[in-house]
C-alpha cells in the first residue's frame, strides 16, 4: 500500500517541524475524513485459448474524490499479487492450460483501496500434427514414421493411436517437452493379399489430456517382392544327352509358390 506524508508541528522553547511518513491504517484513512474509496472496475469477462496472452483492462475503475488511482492484480485468485503496483490500467497474463476461475483487481488512492472481480476462462486448444508423405514399401519390410507435433498449451501431455490400414490399431509413442514433440512407431507389412500391391491409408491420432484431438493420415502401397530366379549351372554334356535343368535355388522372398 502506498504511504504519505505528514508534517507535525511541535512549539516549546524551540520550534520544530518534523515529517514522519505514515503507512496506511485504519487511523490514517480515519483522519482524512471525507475521503470515498476508489470503485474499482475489471472490466471482464475474459475469455482466451490457452497459450494466448490475456489483457486485463481496469480503466473503468475511478475515484469520487478525483485522486490518482494504481492497480495491481492476482489473476488466479490464489493470494499472491502477480503484479506490483502501477499507474497503469492494463496488465497481461498468459495461461498454458485450460483454466476457469476469477481474476483479482485492487484499486487504491491515497487513502484507501478497494477490491473487486472478474471471471476468466482459458479454452482448450487441440494439438497440431505436421503432415507425413505417402509411403511405398516392400512386402516384408518396416515402416517407421516419425511425425512432430505442437500444442499451445504447453502443460498438456498427449497420447497417440496409429490405424495402420491392414487391421491393426496400436498405440504410438509419444515423446514431448514444453508444448512441442513428435509421435513415433513401426510396422511390418506383409505381402500383398489381392495383387503384385496393397494400398492402405494410415490414420495417426494424437489426444491431449483434455481431450483436444488431430488426426492426420497418409497413404501406403505395399509392393510384391519379385522372386529370385537361380538356373543353377554350368550345365554340360555331350550332344545327343539329355541335360537336366534344376531351378531349385530359386526363392520368392514373400514366401508364395513358384512355378
Amino acid at each position: 500500500m502506498k504511504k504519505r506524508l505528514f508534517h507535525i508541528l511541535i512549539t516549546t522553547s524551540l520550534s520544530l517541524l518534523i515529517t514522519v511518513p505514515l503507512l496506511h491504517s485504519t487511523a490514517a484513512l480515519a483522519a482524512e475524513g471525507d475521503n470515498v474509496p476508489p470503485v474499482a472496475d475489471a472490466n471482464g469477462p475474459y475469455a482466451a485459448d490457452e497459450g494466448t496472452p490475456v489483457t486485463f483492462n481496469a480503466s473503468a475503475s475511478y475515484d469520487p474524490n478525483g485522486d490518482e488511482l494504481e492497480y495491481r492484480w492476482d489473476f488466479t485468485n490464489n493470494g499472491t499479487w502477480d503484479t506490483g503496483w502501477s499507474s497503469n490500467t492494463t496488465a497481461s497474463h498468459t495461461w498454458y492450460d485450460d483454466w476457469t476461475g476469477n481474476a483479482t483487481l485492487e484499486v487504491a488512492d491515497n487513502f484507501s483501496s478497494n477490491t473487486t472481480y472478474a471471471a476468466v476462462t482459458i479454452l482448450n486448444v487441440p494439438p497440431t500434427l505436421a503432415s507425413f508423405p505417402d509411403q511405398i514399401v516392400s512386402a516384408g519390410d518396416s515402416l517407421d514414421i516419425l511425425i512432430p507435433f505442437t500444442d499451445p498449451g504447453t502443460l498438456d501431455t498427449h497420447t497417440a493411436n496409429i490405424s495402420w490400414g491392414d487391421g491393426l490399431i496400436e498405440p504410438g509413442t509419444v515423446s514431448e517437452a514444453g508444448g512441442a514433440g513428435n509421435v513415433s512407431g513401426s510396422h511390418l507389412y506383409m505381402k500383398p493379399t489381392v495383387s503384385d500391391t496393397d494400398n492402405y491409408t494410415v490414420v495417426v491420432t494424437l489426444t491431449d489430456d483434455d481431450g483436444g484431438t488431430m488426426s492426420i493420415d497418409f497413404k501406403v502401397e505395399v509392393q510384391n517382392v519379385p522372386p529370385v530366379a537361380d538356373a543353377n549351372g554350368p550345365y554340360v554334356a555331350n550332344e545327343g544327352s539329355s541335360v537336366t535343368f534344376n531351378a531349385s535355388a530359386s526363392s520368392d522372398p514373400n514366401g508364395d509358390a513358384l512355378e
